[in-house]
């Protein structure tokens, strides 16, 4: 069954098909489902990034759905050491206006990890920002910033076999994850 609510649904919608079948992906391939609770209600967020390897760059595709809104996303991406990986992609969202584009950078050696990404044009700037450091093999705390959510402390649980969940709290507002990385 094809998920209503227009064409970035459905483009998760096959994405998620891919996956589950089996491409052949790097280690920043992921499915996560977000949770923001606040006062008045929960908001749901699946997002979903794939990259497929390539020669000498690669192919970068990321999506993101709620109830409202949605995006979808083509670029590239590029190890450019085994601890520093960045990328760049653009596409559309549900927005009258709806061309966005994406830098992003992730940067983790030992126990410390970092993620920053903004999004320009559409809907307006956005940007998100992650640091942790692994207190344990399985349990990392840090910092979790985004637009519209506020800054605060973080915390991950890696349950093993690529999944994971997290929580951080800003603002009086919470966020929970559940990741699953391919």
């Amino acid at each position: 069954m094809i998920p209503k609510g227009g064409l970035v649904k459905k483009i998760m919608f096959v994405f998620v098909l891919v996956l589950v079948f089996g491409v052949r992906v790097s280690a920043q391939t992921f499915v996560e489902s977000q949770n923001e609770l606040v006062t008045t209600g929960i908001t749901p967020t699946i997002d979903a990034q794939v990259v497929k390897s390539g020669k000498k760059v690669d192919l970068t595709a990321w999506f993101l759905v709620t109830d409202k809104w949605g995006e979808g996303l083509l670029g590239v991406s590029k190890s450019l050491k085994p601890w520093l990986w960045v990328g760049v992609v653009a596409g559309i969202e549900t927005d009258r206006r709806p061309w966005r584009i994406s830098p992003e950078v992730w940067a983790g050696k030992n126990r410390v990890s970092f993620y920053f990404v903004t999004e320009h044009g559409g809907s307006g700037y956005w940007y998100k920002s992650t640091g942790l450091v692994n207190v344990t093999r399985r349990i990392a705390f840090g910092y979790h910033t985004q637009r519209f959510y506020g800054t605060g402390p973080m915390m991950k649980v890696d349950l093993g076999r690529g999944l994971a969940v997290w929580a951080s709290t800003a603002d009086r507002k919470a966020r929970t994850g559940l990741i699953k990385t391919f």
